[in-house]
């Protein structure tokens, strides 16, 4: 009732005194396994092969080789390189080569050089 009538009437808040934290490693004359952890025991190197003979496809052998990074590729190079290799003719390479070198020589950012590319693409889709 006590209880109550403090939580329905906030002008009287309720103090509690902290008694000191007890240690909790036994319990009742036991130990407590909470506090008694074990490290993790690493898992068993995974074999090729599974206890009954067949083969593990999923199986792949770890080499410690020092991985170098690749330099991310640019989207604008990819779509110039897929725009050099789109046309079969001999004329449509040629003129394309020549957009494309014309591109670098002058210094033209990737974008650019595509956006030419395109263009000359798209008329040919065009019929033009």
């Amino acid at each position: 009732m006590a209880l109550t009538n403090v939580q329905n009437n906030s002008r009287r808040p309720l103090f509690w005194k902290k008694n000191p934290k007890q240690s909790r490693e036994y319990v009742t004359g036991k130990p407590n396994h909470a506090f008694h952890r074990e490290e993790p025991k690493a898992a068993p190197a995974q074999s090729e092969f599974h206890s009954n003979g067949r083969r593990n496809h999923a199986f792949k052998e770890k080499i410690n080789e020092p991985q170098q990074s690749s330099p991310v590729p640019d989207a604008w190079q990819q779509i110039v390189n897929r725009y050099m290799t789109q046309w079969t003719t001999h004329g449509q390479q040629a003129i394309l080569q020549s957009e494309y070198d014309r591109g670098i020589e002058t210094g033209k950012s990737w974008r650019e050089i595509g956006a030419a590319l395109g263009q000359i693409v798209k008329g040919w889709e065009r019929g033009r």
